[in-house]
């Protein structure tokens, strides 16, 4: 797919992939920003001007290394950085894919609890087998799939939450600003960025070998910043106890269409986000197993099986080690990207 001669198509193409890989389970369900945000009331502010500076910050390092030097793909990316720990990065790389991945899969299985009542992974299953041939065929497929998803993904979000802002029932209050609820919404305003920007390394590199712009970075910095604020401020509001899926809870709420309607958008984030996170990891392991036939079934077998752990404790327990994880490969990345400006 040769987009960089046409911009316009280019803009849009690949923000709806980088968009697509940071919108997950957790996102879309507000499992992850109930946990990292809304708990913090006010204090949460910070988190989000946090994810929004290192989002656009990372973003348009990552485009500028690897437009410079024109590089491929991840694995590539990964050792201009890195050099002689490339093998380290790369094993954390994994595991963070891993989590993130494998927690599409479970938010999967959870949004077909919520809608049969039946603990059966069906949906996993089947998303398993859709991702399995749309990543046979590559990074274009895969951007074809994500420009056909997002869009939807997006739209449907943004009418659920502004009915939630203003139909919804407000059974809770939002914190007061106060130095515990800002240091810490700070703090874990930081694990959410690089726990949700790191799996999105992949598909930034991919889109920033022929884009050195700075629309692209700034366009997807303001709308997912935009869905964090909007999105802890409904459920600040709002009191839903330990689900897993408290934004479809809050739809149903408010009527069976809107939960249905909610539970389509949830799907599409977790597709989208899994099957980037699958690519991931099959370019960081092609080398390892060169069939991409039998390499991508054993990824997608040990994710579905890491994903029956449950969802809830995937965000709870796993995230914050993936958001720790982050944290240190992008630090790695800002100071080696600085010191190659400075040659």
């Amino acid at each position: 797919m040769n987009l960089k001669n046409r911009k316009p198509a280019f803009f849009w193409s690949y923000s709806f992939l980088i968009i697509g890989s940071v919108i997950g389970a957790g996102f879309a369900s507000g499992k992850e920003i109930e946990h990292f945000f809304s708990r913090f009331g006010w204090g949460s502010l910070t988190g989000c001007i946090i994810f929004g500076i290192i989002l656009f910050w990372v973003t348009d390092s990552v485009f500028k290394t690897t437009n410079h030097y024109k590089i491929p793909d991840l694995k590539s990316f990964n050792k201009l950085i890195f050099k002689d720990f490339v093998i380290v990065v790369d094993i954390i790389l994994l595991i963070v894919f891993a989590i993130a991945s494998s927690g599409m899969l479970a938010g999967c299985t959870s949004l077909y609890v919520d809608i049969i009542k039946t603990n059966m992974p069906i949906i996993s299953i089947i998303t398993c087998v859709a991702t399995y041939f749309i990543i046979l065929g590559g990074i274009d497929r895969i951007i074809k799939v994500s420009n056909f998803f997002v869009p939807f993904l997006i739209l449907i979000f943004l009418i659920n939450i502004v009915v939630l802002i203003f139909v919804g029932e407000k059974s809770g209050s939002i914190s007061t600003l106060n130095f515990s609820n800002v240091s810490l919404g700070a703090f874990f305003g930081l694990l959410f960025t690089c726990s949700n920007i790191l799996p999105a390394y992949g598909v930034l590199v991919v889109a920033g070998k022929n884009n050195k712009s700075k629309k692209i970075p700034i366009f997807i910095s303001i709308v997912i910043c935009f869905f964090i604020i909007i999105t802890t401020f409904v459920l600040s509001k709002s009191i839903t106890g330990d689900v897993d899926l408290p934004l479809l809870l809050l739809s149903k709420n408010i009527g069976i269409s809107f939960y249905y309607v909610y539970a389509v958008g949830l799907f599409l984030a977790l597709i989208t986000t899994f099957i980037i996170g699958v690519y991931n990891i099959s370019v960081l392991t092609q080398n390892m197993i060169k069939n991409k036939y039998i390499r991508n079934a054993i990824i997608i077998v040990i994710m579905f099986s890491i994903s029956l752990i449950g969802f809830g404790n995937i965000v709870k327990f796993m995230y914050p080690v993936a958001g720790a994880l982050g944290i240190i490969y992008t630090g790695v990345f800002l100071i080696e990207y600085y010191k190659m400006k400075k040659k």
